[in-house]
């Protein structure tokens, strides 16, 4: 008779968790480094926000080998920066720091649920959160002359806000569907 590997009886310790994050934020680290390094790879992150603006606001960004997508009408780049990458890289490994169940040893097969989990909802909050931002940029423009504002300043401000919101969101949904299974 042959044996079986089950996933479900192998326990995980409690540092399974951490070490798991460590190793997660390593490959969202190296999977940004491989993004940033490719100009056919950046292009591919950056195009959906190209269109959202082409779709939401007729604007035409065109595509400049090495820098990014230029919208001439508005004077914006969509640069290195506005890829996500950054918040995938930071919300992969605390995602699966948050979900975890503390002090209490769970099973290979949930710890594989968490990951997947996690880095489903770190990609999808990376797309969704770079595509709010930009259209938020270039929808809110005008108001943030009145408030003093620079450009940069309230886009980081932007930024910040919608990074919190998406990570606080994710990190929610994670516990609520994680929270029967361990």
């Amino acid at each position: 008779m042959k044996a079986r590997f089950n996933l479900s009886k192998i326990g995980i310790p409690k540092m399974g968790i951490p070490i798991t994050a460590a190793l997660a934020g390593l490959a969202a680290l190296g999977a940004r480094s491989m993004v940033l390094g490719s100009s056919i790879a950046l292009r591919a992150v950056l195009s959906p926000a190209a269109l959202a603006l082409r779709l939401f606001f007729g604007l035409r960004p065109q595509w400049v080998a090495g820098r990014g997508y230029l919208v001439a009408e508005s004077g914006m780049i969509l640069t290195q920066a506005c890829s996500g990458l950054s918040y995938f890289c930071l919300s992969l490994p605390l995602l699966i720091l948050i979900t975890a169940p503390g002090g209490q040893a769970m099973t290979a097969r949930f710890l594989l649920r968490v990951f997947i989990l996690a880095f489903g909802m770190s990609l999808g909050g990376a797309f969704l959160s770079n595509l709010m931002r930009i259209i938020s940029a270039q929808a809110l423009g005008p108001l943030k002359a009145a408030f003093g504002l620079s450009f940069y300043s309230a886009h980081h401000l932007e930024g910040a806000l919608i990074f919190l919101a998406g990570f606080f969101a994710s990190a929610i949904f994670m516990k609520r569907t994680l929270s029967h299974v361990v």
